[in-house]
Order: structure tokens, then sequence, then C-alpha cells
């Protein structure tokens, strides 16, 4: 499940990124799954949720409802950048998704994969020292405007003693109604 053309050490960087996301929101199940497919029945509840190739076209703000409502925890969007220069229309602009994320958790953070190897070599020797596979924003231009990938991390985890307490009385009428 890669829709990205992304070298192994692009892979390996997300796989890494989503290792180090699963210890620290503590996830004990993982569920992948790539947008735009069509399912009518109801995802199958996980920890954490991965969702691959986010697309503006066949991506609405229903489908993600649905995907952060399948999530306990957290919810993690992979999209093309569309702050790439030239990239395609495939691609969510950061100013067009986030408010679709807002609207179901909060962004803890968003990050860029896959820049160009001339860009990685600029950006390394402006940092003097290694560069990771995977860059956190705030990054500079150069970065936002060539990295291919962009992921959104959303906690999906309920804000508020009340909304803890309406997931707990739901729960237990599904229980009880079982």
């Amino acid at each position: 499940m890669r829709p990205f053309d992304l070298s192994p050490e692009g892979r390996r960087a997300i796989d890494d990124y989503l290792v180090g996301l699963v210890a620290l929101f503590g996830a004990e199940s993982i569920l992948e799954v790539v947008a735009g497919q069509p399912s009518a029945s109801p995802l199958a509840g996980a920890d954490l949720v991965v969702c691959r190739d986010v697309r503006p076209r066949s991506t609405s703000r229903h489908d993600l409802e649905r995907l952060a409502a399948s999530a306990r925890k957290v919810l993690v969007v992979f999209t093309g950048n569309g702050e790439r220069v030239g990239a395609p229309s495939s691609a969510f602009r950061t100013c067009d998704i986030a408010p679709l994320l807002w609207a179901v958790g909060r962004v803890r953070d968003h990050a860029y994969f896959g820049l160009p190897a001339p860009v990685a070599a600029l950006v390394r020797w402006r940092r003097g020292g290694d560069l990771p596979g995977v860059l956190h924003a705030p990054v500079p231009t150069v970065v936002s405007r060539s990295a291919q990938l962009h992921a959104f991390v959303v906690d999906t985890t309920p804000r508020t003693p009340q909304a803890r307490r309406r997931l707990r009385t739901m729960a237990e009428a599904r229980e009880a109604g079982s």
C-alpha cells in the first residue's frame, strides 16, 4: 500500500515515522486504508488509522469523518504535497485539508517526506549534519515547495469530559444491544 513513488529510504522513513507514532500514542491496533476505495460497510475500529493516498477529488469531509470515527486514538493522513512546485491537482494544499482535519480532531503534527536529492543536499548543508527522512513543520520554504509527500497526524481522543462520557454511553448502549 505505497501509492507514492518514494525511494527505499523514503519508505523506510515513513515506516519509522509510523513506528514512532505507535509508541507515542500507545496504539495497540492499526488499520491501514487507501482513500477513495468504495466501502459501504463501516470500518473496524483501531487505535491508529493510517489513510494513504488522500486526494481532493476522491476524499470528502464525510470520508475523513468516517476515518476519524474509526480511530480511537490517532488518524494519520498521507497526501501528495499540494504546495510542491508543479504539484498535480490530485494533491491537497495544506490550507484546503487543514480545516477538514481540525473538524475531526486536533492536528498534532504535519511532516514532509521525499525531498529531491539536490534539495536534500542543500538542507543538509544548511543544517550542518545528517538529514532525517522526515521533516516536521515548520520547515524552510524550499522543503515545503519540493517534498513529494505530506503527512498529518490527527489526535481523535475526546477533548472534554462530556465527550468522553458520550463515547462511554454509546459503547455501553452498543454492548447492551449485542
